[in-house]
C-alpha cells in the first residue's frame, strides 16, 4: 500500500522518549490512516529507509530503522524490549538490581504490552536481529553473533580475539562480511 506520511522526531525534552532511538509515522490529514498504519503494518519504507513496527517485534510503540539486511536477518537496534524473554539481556539498571529493573518495567505483576515502561528502557538502545525467516526477533548478543560465525572460522576467531565487543558497529561489521555484503 502507498500513503503520504511523515516521520515525527522526538526531541530530548519529552522525558518518555528520552535517548530513544524510535519512531512514530503519520498519515498526512488522515487519522483513520494514521491508526491504521500503527495496528496493521509491519514495516514502513519511507524514503530509503525502512521501519519495523515495534508493537508486535518488541511490545513497544514506534518504529525502529533497519540498520541493514544479512541474508534472511534484518538488523535494527532501538529501545529496551518489553518481551519477557528479552528482559534477561537487557541491561539491569543502577547497582545491576535485576528485580528493581523487572519491578520498573512491570513485569512482575502483569503482561507488557504497550508503552515504555521504565526509565532504564528509555535509555538503553538494544541491537536485535529479526528473522525474516521464522519470524522471530532475537536480542543480538556476542554469543548470537559467536554462534552465527562458527561456520566461517576466521571470522569466528577475528571476533573472539577482539574480545567479543558487543555494539552495534561490530555487530553491523561481522554480519556484513558473514553474509558477503561488506563494501
Amino acid at each position: 500500500m502507498t500513503a503520504s506520511v511523515y516521520l515525527i522526531q522526538h526531541d530530548n525534552g519529552d522525558d518518555e522518549w528520552i535517548g530513544a532511538n524510535i519512531y512514530k509515522f503519520k498519515a498526512v490529514k488522515n487519522r483513520h490512516l494514521t491508526m491504521g498504519i500503527k495496528e496493521s503494518c509491519f514495516a514502513l519504507q519511507y524514503h530509503d529507509s525502512l521501519f519495523l513496527n515495534c508493537i508486535d517485534l518488541l511490545h513497544v510503540n514506534g518504529y525502529a530503522n533497519v540498520l541493514m539486511r544479512a541474508g534472511p536477518y534484518l538488523f535494527f537496534n532501538t529501545i529496551a524490549s518489553n518481551v519477557r524473554e528479552h528482559r534477561k539481556y537487557i541491561p539491569k539498571g543502577p547497582n545491576n538490581n535485576a528485580a528493581g529493573a523487572m519491578i520498573a518495567g512491570g513485569l512482575i505483576g502483569g503482561a507488557v504490552v504497550g508503552a515504555l515502561s521504565s526509565p532504564v528502557a528509555d535509555h538503553v538502545r538494544v541491537n536485535y536481529l529479526y528473522n525474516m525467516d521464522t519470524g522471530e526477533t532475537d536480542v543480538m548478543t556476542p554469543e548470537l553473533l559467536a554462534s552465527m560465525l562458527s561456520k566461517r572460522t576466521d571470522l569466528l576467531q577475528l571476533y573472539r580475539n577482539s574480545g567479543m565487543p558487543d555494539d552495534d558497529g561490530t555487530y553491523y561489521w561481522y554480519l556484513s562480511r558473514l553474509f558477503g555484503i561488506e563494501k
